[in-house]
């Protein structure tokens, strides 16, 4: 075996002994103080669908296949019934009914015509498709900008991607479009510039629409904290607002900059995994270069620092300080995470355990930055946690996994 097969077998050992000493204590009634109160808000078993709507109602799915809208009480908050409904955006929702969209209030009263397609609100505009062409509405469903685009994207910082003969251009909310139609692919404004392709290379505009790059990048991403990572010849690096190269074109990949820190690629070590590292705006090395890998069908994973945290794969998925010192190893306690995010405020991530010996059957609870349990683990899923509410999936009596959604507070 090589040494990352090596690694593998040591850590699966670890991963039994563990996982059996957790089930050990389960049964002794061990208890955690710092776990979570829960509830049932929507069982899984009572709905074949249901998702969140808003801060606190949810859209259900009966047995007639229609959505109705419900709060945490299971009361319904308007009459209803839809064959689809989006999440209020802007105190406005899109849903369908017999393949014809609309917007509705949070009064459920109807206050647009039907569309072929609508999106949500964004910025006060939302993007519907009428005789096969996109347009705009505003709040009260007035079309404000004609429907005359192939496609159209969501408006971002006050402007918007519209397509017209094959090619891209950007709006602004009066309709006009101040750059032509001569792009073939585009990225929505981000702190104050777009990325634009054209003739098989991208570059950037400003909102004047004025380009203050050439068109010779063959990949790049949108401006986060002043800096844009871009790419030639697959070499990265970052340009500044300015235009001008910040970082020179030195790594394999990059990640885009927050809090102050970018990851970054160089070539491979001696067991063929991606060195990373984080460096700051002046490219210098705040946290040094490591193989991060991943085993057990996982993606490697270097992610961005929110909180002062990162999400990255050291084989499993794991958790390091802004120092690049590990507040979590996937192996530190009986949790393995399953979901890259943090929510702060319940200390809580998503994330599993194995249940028997043969390391085949997971149950899904919630853990602590460092691995401490706060949401006991009997569910078949846990996908994410939105305000107090967590969305769950358990199998119901027929085998199908349908979704639920928990209340969580403090104990």
């Amino acid at each position: 075996m090589n040494s990352l097969q090596n690694k593998y077998f040591d850590f699966k050992v670890v991963i039994i002994l563990v996982s059996m000493a957790f089930i050990c204590a389960a049964a002794v009634g061990c208890n955690n103080s710092r776990e979570l109160n829960w509830r049932w808000v929507i069982r899984p078993e009572d709905y074949e669908d249901c998702c969140l709507v808003s801060e606190d109602w949810f859209a259900v799915k009966g047995g007639d296949g229609k959505y109705s809208v419900v709060d945490e009480q299971n009361r319904e908050v308007f009459p209803g019934k839809y064959d689809n409904i989006a999440f209020f955006r802007e105190d406005l929702s899109v849903v369908c009914e017999e393949n014809t969209d609309y917007f509705i209030n949070k009064n459920g009263e109807k206050i647009s015509g039907g569309f072929q397609e609508a999106r949500s609100f964004c910025e006060t505009y939302a993007a519907v498709k009428n005789g096969g062409l996109w347009g705009y509405i505003n709040h009260d469903g007035v079309i404000i900008i004609d429907c005359q685009y192939m496609e159209a994207d969501n408006f971002s910082e006050g402007f918007a991607a519209v397509k017209k003969n094959g090619k891209w251009g950007f709006i602004d909310q009066g309709g006009v479009c101040f750059t032509g139609y001569e792009y073939d692919e585009v990225k929505s404004f981000q702190e104050g510039f777009a990325a634009v392709k054209k003739d098989g290379k991208w570059g950037f505009i400003d909102q004047g629409g004025v380009y203050f790059t050439e068109y010779e990048y063959d990949e790049v991403k949108s401006f986060q904290e002043g800096l844009a990572a871009v790419m030639l010849n697959d070499k990265w690096g970052f340009l500044d607002s300015s235009g001008r190269t910040k970082i020179d074109l030195l790594y394999d990949g990059a990640e885009s900059f927050s809090e102050g820190k970018a990851a970054v690629k160089i070539g491979s070590d001696q067991d063929y995994a991606d060195l990373w590292a984080y460096i700051n705006s002046d490219n210098e090395i705040v946290v040094d270069f490591f193989p991060y890998t991943s085993i057990g069908g996982g993606i490697v994973y270097v992610g961005e620092f929110h909180d002062g945290i990162a999400f990255v794969s050291n084989d499993f998925y794991s958790i390091i300080d802004e120092n690049g010192k590990y507040l979590f190893r996937g192996t530190d306690s009986a949790f393995f995470i399953s979901s890259l995010a943090y929510n702060a405020q319940y200390d809580a991530i998503p994330a599993y355990i194995y249940t028997d010996d043969s390391m085949k059957i997971r149950k899904y609870g919630l853990m602590s930055l460092n691995g401490e349990q706060r949401l006991e683990p009997v569910f078949d899923d846990v996908i994410g946690i939105y305000g107090d509410y967590v969305l769950v999936s358990n199998k119901v009596d027929d085998g199908e996994l349908r979704y639920g959604f928990i209340k969580i507070w403090e104990a």
